[in-house]
This record gives C-alpha cells, structure tokens and sequence, in this order.
C-alpha cells in the first residue's frame, strides 16, 4: 500500500509542522514567537501569538494568512493523517461509483484485527485479498489496495500548552500518545453523512463521516473540536492516470476549536467562517518494468480543502475579532485582530498586518502593529526582515530537495540515478527566504542565523542499524547563532550552537535515506508539505548532542535520547511483529511497517553547564519510563496489493503503532563551585499512578536523607461506588487535580508525616459546575506515623479525614462559579461582588458574611388519593394564592399501581373559574410513580386545580396526585452592596461621576433581602454632588437591616450619587471600577479614599491619582518613533524596565513620584 500525499490547507498545515518540527535544539529550529494578546477568561487562558518555522519555508507550501513560514496561535485544531483509509469512511468509494457492496469499510467499523491470531499469515492474507468483495473484477487493475482499511489513521491536535496524537484501537478505543493525560470523548451523535459529488458528476450519497471530536484535559477542561460545516476542513482527492480517474476520496482533513469549557461552566466560543477552496496539484511520475502493464506515464493528482478561517472568539467579557481579505484567489490574509469588551461594547485595542506587495503565493509578513483603542498613527510596531536570496518566479514544483525544500537545481527524472541526484540538498540556497531579523518597538532587534543541517549517521531502511557517514548535508537549515541588540545596535546577548560531538563529527542522525523504488514501479512524488518519501516519520533529522554558547562564552551541552544514545539502542525503531507475501522471489517491497519509538526520542538525557574557564558547574542526568508500553499500543496492516492478470500479488506486516507515555523516573543533579568542585547531589525519583498521574517524588540530599511527597486524587478517595458523589463526578469528567499531598521522612525505617495538604470539592448551580469548597492543612508540631495518619476518604455515608486536620479556607461560590465568600480559620469571613456582566470583582469586603436572595416566594400544594373513573374530572384538595405576578413552577407528581396506564390532564383554573392551563402527562404500564415540572407567569390572584384520568380500560383505579405551585417574584438582592452605577442603562449621567464613568441622577432605591441574623447593623455610604460644580461629599449612616423584604431610598431629585455601599457595621469595604480588558480605574478603601489609575491608549498604566487628583506616579513608555511626553513634576525619577518579549532588549519605563503637597 502506498498511501497518498495528504495536503491540508495552508493553516494546518502550518499548525502540522510545528507539531512535526517542534522547537528546539533537538531539531535545531529556534522558538520564535510574536505575543499580540492574552485572553484570561476565568480559569481558562489563551494566548494569541505569532510563531515562526523555518520547515514552513519550501516551494510547495503556501503561505498561511499570517505570511510566509509564520502561524498565528490562537484556539487549537486537530489534523488528520490517514492511513489506508479514512477511519469514518462506511462505504468503498475510491473509484468513480460505488464498486464493492462493504459499508464497514472505515477502521471504526469493524474490528478485524481484534483476534488474538491477527499476526498469522491466514489473518493477513484475508486482509490483503478482500479485493474480492468488488462487484466488478475488472476494477482490480486499477487499485492497489485493499477493499476494507485496516491501519488506524493519525489525529494530531495542538491547543494550548498541550499537543499530541491519537489512534483507534482495534477494539474501539481511543488510545492517547501525549505527555498530558487527555481523555478523548467520540460517540455516536458525533457523526454525520453527507452527499459528495464527484467531478465527474457521480453523486455518492449517504457519506458518513466524523464531525466532532471532544478532549479533556487533566484540569476537567473540556475542548470541543468540530461539529458544523465551519468548524471542518474537508478534502476531496483525485487521481488520474492512463486508465482515466483512479481514485475518488473524500473526508475531513481537520477539526477547528469550537469551544472550550471549564468545570465550572465557563465558555470560550470560537466562531470560523469558509474561505475560497484551496487547490493542491502534484505529478506522480511512474516507470513501469512490467510487460503486462500498459505503458505508463505522468499521473495527476489533485486535493481541494474547503478552507475554514477564524472569525472571532468571544466570552463573556471579550470579543476577539479577525478580519481578512483576499490576497490571491484562493488565499486570505489576516488583516486586522480587534478586541472588544462586550461589557462596554469599546474597542480597546487593534492590530494591523502588513505583508509585501504582489499576489505572490509566498507573501511575507513585514510588520505588525498594535495602535491601540484609538488607532493610533504611531503605535507598538514588531517589524520583520528575510534573507534576501527569494525563490524564482514561476512553477517551483520541480525546484526542491528529497524533503520538501527548495533547490536551484531543477528536476531531472530521465532516469532514476538523475532523478534521486537532482534532489540533493542545495547548501547555497537553503538561506532563501527565511526570516532574518526581528526588530521590536523598543528599536532593539534580533537577529537569526541559520545554517544547512547535517548529519554522519543514517538509520537504515529496516530501522534495525545505524551507518557511519562522512558528514553530508540534508534539507533545510538549523539555527547557528542568534543576536540580540539593543537600540543603538550594540549586542546585549548571543547565543551560539554547535551540533558537533567530540570527535568533531556532527551530531546529526538522518532518519533515513529517501526511498522512491519499488519492485513493480517506481514513484516520484513531488509537491510536499511535509516530506513524501515512504520512510517518512516527521522531522527528516535531528540532533543527539548540541552545545549552546552564551555571550559571556559560558556554554551548556545538552544530550538527547536519539538512535545513537541510551542503552543497547533503546530509542531504535521496534522491527514488525511478522510479515508474509506469495511472491515467488521474496523481494522485500514494504519498509515502513516497523514501529515507531519517535515518541521516546528528543528528550534530554544529560545537561552540563560550564563557566567561561571550562569549569563543569552543574550536571543533571535523567532517567525515563516507558509507561506500560506492552498495552499501550494499537494494531495496523500495511499492506502492498498489486492486481495482475496471472493473479494477484501481496504483501503484508503486522505491526504496531506506539502510545505509551514516556516520562521522567529518576533525576540527579550535581551542583559545583565555580571552580568545578565540591559537589552537592541531589537525587529525585517519581512514580507514576495507571493514569500516567504523578504519586510520588522522592527526593534525596546528600546526605542520603530522603523527603516524600505523595499525590492522591479523586479515584484515589473514593473507598465505595458513590454515584452522586463530587469525587465520582470528577473522575468521570476527567478532572484529576490532586486532591490531598502528603509529605513524609524516612526517620530510622519508619515513615512520618511532615506536612499534609487536603483541597475538597463541592457541585455548585445545579451540579453543573465544580468548584474548590474548602482547604485543609496538618496542624501537628512534630512528626507523626505515617501509620497513624488517616487518608481523606469518601464512604457512602461520610467524609473520613484525619483528625489532626484543620479547614484553613473555606469558599462559596454564586451561579456563575464567582468566589463570593470566604472564609479563613473558621472565623475570618471575607465576601466579593461581582459587576461589569458578573466577570471583575468590585468589591472586597473583610469581616462580612455574603447573603443573597432571589427574590420573594410563596407556594401551595394540592393532594388528591381516591379510586379515579376514566374521564372524570375531581377537585384537588389545597389553595394557592400570589400576591404579585410570579414566575411559577408547577410540578406534578403521579403515584398508581402497576396494573395498568394512566394519562392524567391538571388543571389550573383562576379565581373565577377560568382555565388558565392544562398539563398532559403519561405514566406507562411499568412506571409506578411520575414528576414532572413545567413553568409558567401567573398573575396576581388565588387558584384551583383539578385532575382527570383516562386510559385504556375503563375500570377505575386508585390513583395519587400532588400538585405543587411555587411562585417567585424576581427581585434578586443580596448583602452586602455595591454599585457605581456602571451597568445601569438609565437614570445615568456620564459626564459627572465619582468612580468609573457613569453616576446617578436623581434619588435612588436599593430592595434589600431579608435579615434573619442578630448582626444586622449596617453602614450605608455614598458620594452625593448638588450639581455639576459643587463638590463631592461623602454621606455616611447606620442602617438596620429588617427581618422580611425592604428597600430604602437614597439622594433626591437634581442630585448627584455615586459610589453607594451597604456593609456590616464593624466590617471594612474596598470597592473598585474598571475599563474591562483595560484595568482597575479606581480603589476606593475603607476609609472612602478613591485612588486613581489612567492608562494609555495602549492600555499600559500612565498616570496614579491620590484621592485629591493629585498625581502620585506617572509612567512614561518609550517605543521607537512613539514616545509618551512626561511633563516634569517634582520628586526623583526612577528607572524601571518593562520587557516587550522574551530575548528582547527591554523597552525603557520611567515612573516618576512627586513630593507630597501639604497645601494643595
């Protein structure tokens, strides 16, 4: 089998390799990344950002909508290599009509490989002649492959901080190769079919297919990829040769971010919208040696993606808005990103990309700049620049190496020998087009250095030895030096890298040699985005060893788990578990069905790092586990079919595919003096739970003094099957935070507790969210027996905890999971409010209890038990009576015996007798008892029910009704209180206010909730101002709070008011406002003093006001070309540096504090 290239669209692909080329000295690809904005919404974080690579950078890519060799981070998808065939395919459709009668064609589907003999030739070889199932025999000359798919497909994803792959397994789970625990959820309900319409006009009707998939992380939070057309990427692949179209495959190549959610409840919402179809086309060159084969020639084949783009991200409190243009007929590019808050509905920050001019497919990125919430002309500028080598105008696809990149040289195919010498690696062209510096909006830069890869070792085609090379170069660069400048263009920092081992042979490991040949044909693939050679397995090459040199000329060597290092050669390939053929020569076609340990490779195995004289000053060596390798595995074939008219030819591997995690299981670090002396060991071992969960690190001084700490988690507490439990739900939500840390000393043999660390979790809103209730803490003076220490444990009945600990915190939470109380040692009650749309506190209040309302009720119920007669209406014994228009649930519920079944009507009649409602419920034969609930706006007044009953026999029958009517009046108030008046529509004034940028006009109401405790003093305070000119002047009272619902009314007509609070007499209030997404504008503290804070148009902090206006701290920011003024004011300036981003010569922020006027 000879699967065919894949080709995402220009984003994901783009996305794909830095998955493939992952950052860092391993690969030799620096991280290069450009922050544009940090979305922090709740518990969720999600940075924006730009990320450049230079495996990006070849002929045949196109440029994603960020430019040239860059990508722009912001969510997550997931991509889809596939092997054989798409996993979700149901029915054959690789020709131009429906040829076989199999619709379990997809991996998903059926289990062929579940057997305990599915590596026995018999196994094999009933999968490589499946051929058989075609309706017409004839189509076998044109397929080489088999009818059903037996090789799990590849899905990549990348969100966050966190990537990885993941696979089918023949038994229908989903197995996870990533260093993060991630639960992957697909059901049924994720599925779909749709029409497909070939371009030759045949309709394939009913195609199934996977439209979403859901990942949760070990935190609980949930990422939702997929779903509708938008969020999907399909791929439509032809092939044409001499026999006309041999092949038509259509699926879904990648699954954008649709949502993500937290456990408790918040939500980030991506939204995508469909740009133009994207077009790959490559040639597939075919010489033939066979006479029984027709002559052969160029094949054509083309890839068209219905491209997806991002649009926006929204929260509650943010809109990230994307806005593009075309820059060829099939390529957009992103022109704008706008932040708005949806609280003020303001833009508070936009940001410009500039590209060269021209349609070329290879546009670069030139600058982007932040100008602000007012677009401003100068604004915070990150200016790019590339190597001035550019790649020739026209068709480059015959200009590249074996791997993708691009070469001067054009493509010779008249024979083989010409053919593989016309791809070698172009060493004085590798340079063109890559990024060469970066310039930042301090006027410092950074400068890139890049240099051809090369290696002296190349894994052989079985994967089973390494050969011994001359060093030779391979495609692509690595980076050789990197310069940061500050901005008068002096050096404040370099680092060098040296991929040399000690004998001054390279470090470089080609992963082997590009193979094109096999015994019938041979096939010339070009056109790649990632290498298409049939030994491909990511990165082309890497390094075992690199040395990076400081300015400073200290320097560390890093070593790396690679083909050549470790024990035995333990990071080799695994060769295939068994394989047969029916050739009568047994030539070996198939080469890539070894199993891949790529996964075990690129992690530092040592670290030494030197001072300037060459003095060894620390070393850390690290010893891995492979995490249950023998299980963590899944099953494929690869399989090679070949048609002829003698009979078919086959050849097949059984072999697996690799998930295991592999992670760290011992460490020692030695520290030395400066002059590589006295040396101080440490030694930490880890442990790990069957969830790949850390249990224990074990740390040794040396000393040999050994410190434990030990990690327990949900699963972990819970000693009995408690369904309703908080702990079952987290285990079942995948949130597998710790739940208790102990640490432990080995004190002569025996283990005692030092510390001990308990957080506990409660259901909050409806139990569809969790939050943290409370925090406990070991309070003992000296160690105890670990024998004698009671685990937190979670029985049917009961919470089990040692005794000795104590709740430190304890926490309460409103309906959006806000932290509105807080509790200290039991006896320190702090309480928060919320505004600005419930998502910024605005309001700290110490020594005070958070009590709430939702508003005033009233209820009644209604019971009725007696023998009923079908279709007989009978009263309901009970009254109910609103005295305002409720908001009304009334829920019934059904009691009957199991002998028959019943549909029961209620009705709800007014005080006149008018029906008002009726409700229909039915309770079958097996059901003995029923609830149901439904809501309704009742106005004010008294009400009856009544029921009837109904069925199909007419014999009457005991039956047992209860109605119950519970009204609310929707009036939520809660205490204490708080408002700026920021979130009012009406009665405001913005041109005058106290705090924020709204007050309030006229007299004013607040509706209390009633106050059952004894403490109900209370102090009510608000700024007051007669008029536009007048001053503001504090009004300070004591209140009592009443036992049932008040309101109380404060200022009068014509009056200003601003800033009101309602707290407990002997409690202390600190209030704040906000420009959302901007910053706190103002604190006010107890004692009512307001401090004011301004920011610029770049929503960096400007100016801090006492409560008397008077500026006490003024930052000036100076970026080049754009430089804040800072008028001169009394006092001593000091200096303090705000980095712009990581290697970058920080830009220059002066505060300045004036002296305190005593007479102002």
């Amino acid at each position: 089998m000879v699967n065919q290239p894949v080709f995402p669209s220009p984003n994901a692909a783009a996305m794909g390799v830095f998955a493939q080329f992952p950052a860092g000295s391993f690969t030799g690809v620096p991280p290069i990344t450009v922050p544009l904005y940090d979305m922090t919404f709740n518990d969720i974080s999600l940075p924006v950002r730009l990320a450049y690579n230079t495996n990006l950078v070849k002929p045949d890519n196109n440029s994603s909508w960020v430019g040239f060799g860059w990508n722009l981070t912001a969510g997550g998808m997931i991509t889809r290599v596939v092997n054989d065939k798409p996993d979700d395919q149901n029915y054959d459709d690789d020709r131009k009509y429906i040829s076989s009668n199999v619709t379990d064609v997809g991996y998903y589907y059926h289990h062929y490989l579940s057997s305990s003999d599915w590596t026995t030739k018999e196994r094999i070889e009933g999968a490589a002649l499946d051929m058989q199932h075609l309706v017409k025999k004839d189509d076998r000359w044109k397929r080489f492959t088999t009818i059903r798919d037996y090789s799990p497909d590849e899905f990549s994803f990348s969100v966050g901080n966190f990537s990885g792959t993941f696979y089918l397994d023949p038994y229908g789970k989903w197995q996870v190769r990533s260093q993060e625990n991630v639960k992957i959820e697909i059901s049924g309900s994720d599925f779909d079919s749709r029409r497909v319409t070939l371009i030759d006009g045949t309709s394939l009707p009913n195609k199934k297919y996977l439209k979403r998939i859901t990942l949760t992380s070990a935190e609980g939070i949930k990422y939702v990829f997929g779903g509708s057309p938008e969020y999907l990427e399909f791929a439509y692949t032809y092939q044409v040769n001499w026999g006309g179209l041999v092949s038509a495959r259509s699926c879904v190549k990648t699954w954008y971010l649709a949502q993500i959610i937290s456990p408790n409840g918040k939500k980030i919402e991506f939204n995508y919208q469909k740009g133009p179809d994207f077009h790959h086309h490559i040639l597939l060159y075919e010489q033939w040696y066979d006479t029984q084969a027709p002559d052969a020639g160029i094949n054509y084949s083309t890839e068209i993606i219905e491209a997806s783009y991002l649009k926006s991200i929204e929260t509650e409190a943010h809109i990230i808005d994307f806005t593009t243009s075309n820059k060829t007929t099939e390529l957009l590019k992103l022109d704008e990103v706008k932040i708005v808050s949806k609280v003020t509905n303001k833009i508070t920050k936009r940001i410009y990309f500039t590209y060269e001019e021209g349609d070329s497919k290879y546009f670069k990125l030139m600058a982007v700049e932040d100008k602000g919430a007012n677009n401003e002309d100068l604004g915070i500028k990150y200016q790019f620049h590339y190597n001035t080598l550019r790649f020739p105008a026209g068709d480059l696809s015959e200009h590249r190496d074996h791997w993708g990149y691009f070469t001067s040289r054009k493509l010779n195919p008249s024979t083989y020998s010409t053919f593989v010498n016309s791809l070698q690696a172009d060493t004085a062209y590798c340079r063109a087009e890559l990024l060469s510096k970066i310039v930042y909006p301090t006027g410092g830069s950074t400068e890139y250095l890049w240099e051809p890869n090369d290696y002296s070792k190349t894994v052989s085609k079985d994967r089973s030895a390494l050969s011994n090379d001359p060093t030779q170069y391979a495609g692509g660069v690595r980076v050789k030096r990197i310069v940061n400048y500050d901005n008068k263009n002096k050096v404040v920092g370099s680092k060098t890298y040296q991929y040399t081992l000690e004998n001054g042979m390279s470090s470089g490991i080609l992963y082997g040699n590009p193979s094109y040949k096999y015994i019938r044909h041979d096939l010339f693939f070009f056109g790649s985005t990632l290498p298409l050679t049939d030994n491909n397995t990511g990165s082309h090459i890497s390094y075992s060893e690199v040395k990076e040199i400081n300015n400073d000329e200290s320097y560390s060597i890093t070593q790396f788990s690679n083909f050549d290092t470790g024990i035995g050669g333990e990071y080799m390939d695994n060769p295939r578990l068994t394989s047969f053929n029916n050739y009568s020569n047994p030539i070996r076609q198939i080469w890539n069905d070894y199993a891949s340990n790529s996964h075990e490779r690129g992690f530092p195995l040592r670290e030494r790092a030197y001072s300037k004289a060459g003095a060894l000053v620390k070393e850390k060596t690290i010893k891995y586990q492979r995490f249950n390798k023998a299980a963590e595995n899944v099953r494929t074939y690869i399989m090679m079919v070949e048609p002829w008219e003698g009979g078919d030819s086959w050849e097949g591997s059984a072999t697996r595919i690799y998930t295991n995690a592999f992670l760290p299981e011992k460490e020692i670090e030695v520290v030395y003096n400066v002059n590589g002396e006295d040396p101080i060991t440490t030694v930490k071992t880890y442990s790990y739970t069957t969830e790949r969960l850390l249990r224990y690190v074990r740390v040794f001084d040396s000393r040999e003094q050994a410190i434990s700490v030990s990690y327990r988690y949900p699963a972990d507490v819970l000693s009995d099957e408690v369904p309703g439990s908080v702990y079952s739900k987290m285990v079942s939500g995948h949130m597998l935070k710790p739940i208790e840390v102990i640490t432990s000393k080995e004190i002569s043999g025996e283990s005692f507790v030092l510390d001990a660390a308990l957080n506990t979790y409660v259901v909050n809103n409806d139990e569809s969210q969790i939050v943290l209730s409370g925090q406990y803490g070991l309070d003992v003076n000296t160690p105890i027996r670990m024998s004698e220490f009671t685990p937190f444990q979670i029985q049917t009945f009961s919470e089990m905890r040692d005794h000795r600990m104590h709740l430190k915190s304890s926490y309460s939470y409103d309906e959006n999971s806000n932290l509105v109380a807080e509790t200290r040692e039991g006896k320190h009650n702090t309480s928060y409010l919320w505004g600005y749309n419930k998502t910024l506190p605005i309001a700290k209040i110490d020594n005070a209890y958070f009590y709430s309302s939702p508003g005033e009720q009233w209820y009644g119920i209604f019971f009725f038990v007696d023998l009923m007669n079908r279709g007989q209406r009978y009263p309901i014994l009970g009254t109910c009576s609103f005295p305002k228009t409720v908001t009304t649930t009334i829920t019934r519920k059904y009691e009957k015996g199991d002998d028959h079944e019943s549909t029961f009507t209620v009705y709800i009649y007014d005080a006149a007798h008018n029906l008002v409602t009726t409700y229909t419920d039915f309770v079958s034969y097996e059901k003995t008892s029923l609830s149901v609930a439904s809501e309704i706006t009742l106005p004010a007044g008294t009400y009856s029910v009544e029921v009837s009953s109904d069925g199909l026999s007419q014999t009457p029958y005991v039956e047992e009704v209860t109605v119950r009517m519970d009204g609310l009046f929707k009036n939520p108030t809660s205490l204490p209180f708080y408002t700026s008046f920021e979130e009012d529509q009406t009665g405001t004034d913005e041109a005058c206010f106290k705090t924020g940028r709204k007050s309030h006009f006229g007299s004013y109401s607040i509706a209390l909730p009633p106050y059952t405790s004894p403490d109900n003093k209370f102090i009510l305070s608000y700024w007051s101002k007669q008029n536009t000119d007048s001053p503001w002047k504090l009004v300070k009272q004591s209140i009592v709070i009443p036992r049932e619902f008040s309101s109380i009314t404060i200022g009068s007509a014509n009056q200003y008011i601003d800033e009101v609070r309602i707290y407990p007499e002997d409690g202390a209030m600190t209030t704040f406002t906000y420009d959302p997404l901007i910053g706190v504008t103002s604190r006010t503290d107890a004692n009512d003093e307001t401090t004011y804070y301004e920011y610029d148009a770049f929503q960096r902090l400007m100016i801090i006001k006492d409560h008397n206006g008077r500026i006490i701290k003024q930052y000036c920011y100076n970026y080049t070309g754009q430089q804040t003024p800072c008028f001169s004011i009394t006092g001593k300036a000091t200096d303090s540096n705000r980095s712009a981003t990581i290697f970058v010569p920080q830009a220059n922020a002066v505060y300045q504090t004036p002296s305190r006027n005593p007479n102002p």
